[in-house]
């Protein structure tokens, strides 16, 4: 009962909106081998990455709602049976799926099979998705697939540096905000350093 309160407080307070980008970041303390034993991932620097997020939309002066929460399959399909429109996940990918949290800390990776599954059960209503993983590519293309119009992700053979993606990430959003298409806000930050 909790948690419904909590989601229906949120939607009468705005934050479904049509005009806010919904960012999951994904930091699962440890993943699990087949034999059952936890190894630490490694962490990822989202409070970073929060913070430039902010400061970009800020300078921007764009009517555009930041929303921040911990991506789990349910903070995903909450958005989605909202209505989200936009969506930016940051986290850990691996070849066979992007790295969410299990809500419990620990990782639960949800490939491209289950991606698709989750966005049929809400009714898809994204408009755009920003993958900041690596080996993104394949969910990625599991967005377009699902009718996602514009889909920004990572080549399927590459592992990014943190430096790297946050470059590349603040390039790509000042281009957009500024009122360029995605294909040009995704080539102006492909040259960004």
């Amino acid at each position: 009962r909790a948690d419904a309160a909590a989601v229906a407080a949120a939607a009468a307070g705005g934050v479904y909106r049509s005009n806010t980008l919904h960012v999951l970041f994904s930091a699962p303390l440890a993943g699990y081998d087949r034999q059952g034993k936890a190894h630490p991932m490694e962490v990822l620097d989202y409070a970073a990455e929060r913070d430039a997020l902010m400061q970009v939309f800020k300078e921007a002066r764009r009517d555009v709602a930041l929303h921040f929460d911990f991506a789990t399959t349910n903070t995903l399909r909450t958005i989605l049976s909202f209505g989200g429109r936009a969506l930016h996940f940051s986290g850990h990918g691996l070849p066979n799926g992007l790295c969410f949290e299990d809500g419990r800390s620990g990782l639960q990776i949800v490939g491209a099979t289950q991606l698709k599954d989750l966005l049929g059960a809400g009714g898809l209503s994204l408009k755009f998705v920003f993958v900041s993983a690596c080996y993104s590519r394949e969910i990625g293309e599991a967005f377009v697939r699902a009718g996602v119009s514009h889909v920004v992700c990572v080549k399927i053979d590459s592992k990014i540096q943190d430096s790297a993606a946050m470059a590349f990430t603040r390039a790509f959003y000042i281009a957009f905000l500024s009122g360029r298409s995605v294909a040009a806000s995704f080539a102006q930050a492909t040259r960004a350093r």
